[in-house]
């Protein structure tokens, strides 16, 4: 029986290849027919991929943008930057600071324990916003602000009491639209030259 068999796929074979040419087999018809929908179907896919694709991303940016127009993050953001500005003057503020207790602390009159009892005098509302200090005449002149138009006078006499100068000045009061004053100070110190 199994001669049988492999002579009838040995017959099969030779009738299909004996067919005339313009008959198609059962197979060839199918192929034709399955090709273009199968071709259809990649094409269908190739474009839905992209289409889901291009979908995913306008949600994302959909999502990006309404988080950026969100009020509440626009107000985060604009402090943000303010509070990076502040930081930033109030660093270079202290850089300014520091070279002046640096040139300050170079000065045989005015070393760091000097320039330790200057600051505790500013203490109890008086800023101190800039020292200079002539060295050909002896006369540290020291701007300062304070919210209190009493304060002037008590950090000129808080100045005293370091028993540095000899003599002390200042000059009135400029009040400003932040309400605060400002008045500054020339000291002159033990030694120095009373022109």
């Amino acid at each position: 029986m199994a001669k049988r068999l492999k002579h009838k796929e040995i017959n099969f074979l030779q009738v299909l290849h004996e067919r005339p040419e313009g008959q198609q087999g059962p197979g060839k018809k199918r192929a034709l027919i399955a090709l273009p929908i199968v071709l259809a179907v990649a094409v269908a896919l190739a474009y839905g991929g992209m289409a889901f694709r291009l979908y995913q991303q306008g949600t994302a940016l959909a999502a990006a943008s309404s988080y950026l127009d969100d009020p509440q993050n626009l107000l985060s953001q604009q402090q943000s930057r303010q509070w990076l500005a502040k930081s930033q003057a109030v660093q270079a503020e202290l850089r300014r600071l520091d070279d002046t207790r640096d040139a300050l602390a170079t000065l045989p009159v005015f070393d760091t324990g000097a320039f330790a009892h200057l600051y505790a005098a500013a203490s109890g509302g008086v800023t101190i916003l800039h020292m200079e200090y002539t060295e050909d005449t002896g006369v540290l002149t020291v701007s300062a602000q304070s919210a209190n138009v009493t304060d002037a006078p008590v950090f000129v006499q808080h100045l005293r009491g370091t028993g540095l100068f000899s003599d002390i000045s200042y000059t009135g009061y400029l009040s400003d639209t932040d309400g605060m004053y400002y008045f500054s100070a020339s000291c002159l110190r033990k030694g120095g030259d009373a022109s």
